[in-house]
């Protein structure tokens, strides 16, 4: 094989890869296959009472009352428990649910931002935000969001 048709060969092929790679994602499994998943050595429920105390000293953290949405389940038989949580300084909206793994473990989600105070501008965490945006949005979470609510846990 000449040089030339190793590289247009080697080219083909990572194009095709690439082509695989963006297909796939479109049939990932799961409502939300793109969530920055953490898990927790704690019930939902211990979790749940966990953020709520947490909205409670932390009430910067709280969306607004006019924006609609609401910590919950939306079905009684949903499996996710939703969280919001607000960036008073970005004007952020964060998405975030809870899934019991089993009776004493449990998945803690970052989801979704929406970007601005009006409803309409989310974007999927691990999908819609650049390597370094994507990044610092997860630190934010960790550091102003989980961190916090897993020191509520140990207490």
């Amino acid at each position: 094989m000449k040089k030339a048709e190793k590289i247009i060969l080697v080219i083909a092929l990572i194009i095709v890869g690439i082509i695989i790679y963006k297909f796939g994602n479109m049939f990932s499994a799961g409502s939300y296959p793109n969530a920055k998943i953490y898990e927790i050595d704690r019930s939902e429920a211990n979790i749940i009472k966990a953020v709520k105390l947490f909205k409670q000293k932390n009430s910067k953290y709280v969306v607004p009352d006019h924006i609609g949405l609401k910590d919950g389940r939306d079905k009684s038989n949903e499996h996710w428990y939703k969280l919001y949580f607000y960036y008073p300084d970005t004007k952020e909206i964060i998405f975030a649910w809870l899934r019991p793994t089993n009776s004493q473990s449990t998945s803690f989600a970052l989801v979704s931002i929406n970007q601005g105070s009006e409803l309409g501008n989310w974007k999927d965490i691990n999908k819609d935000f650049r390597y370094f945006e994507n990044k610092a949005q997860c630190d934010k979470f960790k550091k102003n969001i989980l961190q916090p609510i897993k020191s509520i846990l140990k207490k």
